[in-house]
């Protein structure tokens, strides 16, 4: 039997698994136009995560993990960017006059819509140095 990502984690940080996923996942910082590897970025929620009420909103999974280097996560963090998850992995960016961008991952694995729960997770996320974060076995945020 096939391990299986939960559907919905309600805790920070991500699961070192999911963190390696979405590393292997993105390939490269997803913001529009940026190159930065994911061993040096930082994994940001899409949806933010709930401190106050984890179960309201912004789980930490997969579908709402993206890889954003440090720079850019503080502007999506600040507000200057928005940001929404399509299917398939892809981000629609707004930027702050109202032009729109779309980013696709870049990743080594097969990156299709949804395909997340089909994963033989423990072959993946073997120690691969391309799902390593710049820390390690640490995620940051």
């Amino acid at each position: 039997m096939r391990p299986r990502l939960p559907a919905v984690r309600t805790a920070l940080p991500p699961q070192l698994e999911t963190g390696r996923l979405v590393r292997a996942r993105d390939g490269h910082c997803k913001f529009p136009g940026c190159g930065v590897a994911t061993a040096r970025c930082d994994l940001d929620h899409g949806q933010p995560f709930d401190h106050d009420n984890p179960t309201a909103g912004g789980p930490t999974t997969a579908h709402n993990l993206q890889c954003l280097c440090r720079w850019h996560h503080c502007l999506k963090t600040r507000g200057d960017w928005t940001v929404t998850a399509l299917p398939g992995a892809v981000m629609s960016w707004t930027s702050p006059t109202g032009t729109t961008h779309e980013t696709q991952p870049h990743g080594w694995i097969d990156h299709s819509p949804d395909p997340w729960d089909e994963f033989d997770l423990p072959k993946l996320v073997a120690k691969d140095p391309r799902t390593l974060g710049s820390h390690g076995d640490r995620n940051t945020y």
